[in-house]
């Protein structure tokens, strides 16, 4: 068969773009369709997973991908530097080429969890979600948040449908349900608008949710 390659951006579920090589196969000499582009095949068989043949396997080796902020951020309005415990929640889900989330109660994942070829080190799992608090010291006039970098695991998927046309892409998994994933603690000096909210609340440490507080870098 013929392979048609392209470049298109990929959202992980760290929300950063990076480059998967996604393809197109066409089918034996004679079809008269019209040509579908790699979207439209990723597209049905994702609806329809149980008209096409499927198969999956794992691409390299698990790694962390950026790391965004969770849970909470910690404002310190005081003149004292503060120690504070800081809580943290991150959910990684299971993302393909599109940029989609994919269920684990569909049959999308049913079918490409059954199609993998090869061994693997750990069970696939199609989401996961670690909750843990760290204790920070967080400077006077300072803001403080916990970032984590998902443990990450690529699956590479190739579609075949009926009438011969597939598509190739990449989905993007937690790699281990017992790994949190790199933690990160993170702090920067308050933006005006922030100092503001804390002459609202002179002398006390205000907690808000931590991605309010990232926009700030």
């Amino acid at each position: 068969m013929k392979w048609i390659r392209y470049l298109l951006p990929r959202y992980t579920t760290a929300s950063v773009i990076v480059l998967a090589t996604l393809a197109v196969t066409t089918p034996q000499a004679g079809a008269t369709s019209k040509d579908p582009s790699w979207r439209e095949i990723v597209d049905d068989c994702s609806d329809h997973p149980t008209k096409c043949t499927a198969e999956t396997e794992v691409k390299g080796d698990p790694y962390f991908g950026s790391a965004k902020p969770a849970g909470y951020a910690v404002y310190n309005c005081t003149t004292d530097d503060a120690q504070k415990t800081v809580s943290w929640t991150s959910t990684v889900g299971t993302t393909d080429a599109r940029g989609f989330e994919i269920s684990a109660e569909t049959e999308l994942f049913d079918v490409l969890k059954t199609s993998i070829k090869g061994s693997m080190t750990h069970e696939w799992t199609n989401s996961t979600t670690f909750s843990d608090s760290v204790q920070m010291t967080i400077r006077a006039g300072q803001v403080g948040w916990v970032d984590v970098a998902p443990y990450l695991q690529d699956y590479d998927v190739s579609w075949l449908r009926p009438d011969g046309w597939g598509a190739s892409e990449i989905v993007t998994s937690p790699a281990d349900k017992d790994n949190k994933g790199n933690i990160f603690l993170k702090s920067r000096n308050m933006t005006p608008s922030e100092q503001q909210e804390c002459q609202k609340s002179p002398g006390k440490v205000l907690v808000v949710p931590a991605a309010r507080a990232a926009k700030g870098q």
